[in-house]
């Protein structure tokens, strides 16, 4: 079997555009010297072809688009998940610097409960308590994150499957010393 090289094995198929005066030039040549640029008004290559593009680029947008939708909303969860977890550890963090600085656990209360209502996060237990003979005290904090689609449920074959929790605990514990120099 011989192949003759002056022969393309495949046929190129040159795209024409029907230009806004009216006249067709080939993409496969350049502008000539002289020409001023056009903006192509429409292809003449038929509505099936460019229809099979469309369709397939309808196709592909059903397939991705779910999945980008999904990976968007849980990083920005992920991102919210994250602030209410550093907020709860700078107020456990904050009450057990104030109690140790003021060697009274009633400051280092207050600071917690003012540190969660600026985050606007909803406490369920906090508090300070001193130990070791007042040289040391500890901050405990536990707040509820509720995510934006806190709840959501998929039937499966009859049976519903929770997903998205309601509600979950973030909790944290700090502890300071006091020390007298």
């Amino acid at each position: 079997m011989s192949f003759n090289i002056a022969q393309p094995r495949c046929r190129i198929v040159m795209q024409c555009f029907q230009l806004v005066d009216g006249t067709k030039k080939r993409l496969a040549q350049g502008p000539k010297q002289g020409d001023r640029p056009h903006r192509p008004l429409k292809r003449s290559l038929g509505k099936r072809a460019c229809n099979r593009a469309w369709g397939q680029n309808i196709a592909e947008l059903a397939l991705t688009l779910p999945m980008v939708v999904v990976a968007i909303f849980a990083t920005v969860e992920f991102g919210r998940a994250w602030q209410a977890y550093q907020a709860a550890k700078m107020a456990a963090l904050d009450g057990a610097y104030t109690a140790a600085m003021y060697q009274n656990t009633g400051a280092g209360t207050l600071q917690i409960s003012r540190r969660l209502l600026r985050a606007n996060l909803i406490p369920l237990a906090f508090g300070v308590q001193a130990f070791d003979n007042d040289q040391a005290y500890q901050a405990r904090v536990t707040t509820m994150f509720r995510p934006a689609f806190a709840g959501l449920n998929v039937n499966v074959f009859g049976n519903n499957i929770q997903i998205i929790p309601n509600a979950f605990p973030i909790s944290y514990e700090s502890t300071r010393f006091y020390s007298v120099m």
